[in-house]
């Protein structure tokens, strides 16, 4: 008899309702936590494709210093800024320096240039030659 107590009991206990609330719970809970683990997976996800980009972009900037690098440590590069900013020339070769034409009248650049432009039909070719050298 008490075998048949305690199969109705277990079959009222598990046809209640309040064991289908519980399980409810349970499948809720499950369910949110699952939920809550692929949202983590997904923004690990976006974090790492983020951080690739960054060392692709980062690769791509290495790659330019280096060459940037090796340009400066270039001899080429070296006896070019000789050449331009400390006027060095190598042996055999002459530099020639032409001189700033400055303005003798006090006048500014463009009546400087007026002035220049409207001599300019008058010379002839030779005239505006030796004036270019040697005119003061």
């Amino acid at each position: 008899m008490k075998s048949k107590n305690n199969n109705s009991a277990w079959k009222s206990v598990l046809s209640s309702r309040l064991l289908l609330v519980f399980e409810i719970a349970i499948v809720l809970l499950f369910s949110f936590a699952l939920v809550k683990e692929v949202v983590r997976r997904w923004e690990v996800r976006q974090e790492i494709k983020r951080l690739e980009d960054q060392i692709a972009e980062l690769n791509t900037q290495n790659s330019e210093l280096s060459g940037l690098i090796d340009y400066f440590q270039s001899d080429y590069y070296k006896e070019r800024e000789a050449r331009l900013k400390l006027g060095l020339q190598k042996e055999g070769e002459s530099a020639l320096s032409l001189p700033v034409i400055s303005n003798v009248g006090g006048g500014n650049a463009s009546e400087t240039t007026a002035k220049i432009s409207s001599n300019a039909g008058n010379e002839s070719i030779p005239q505006k030659w030796w004036n270019y050298f040697f005119a003061k």
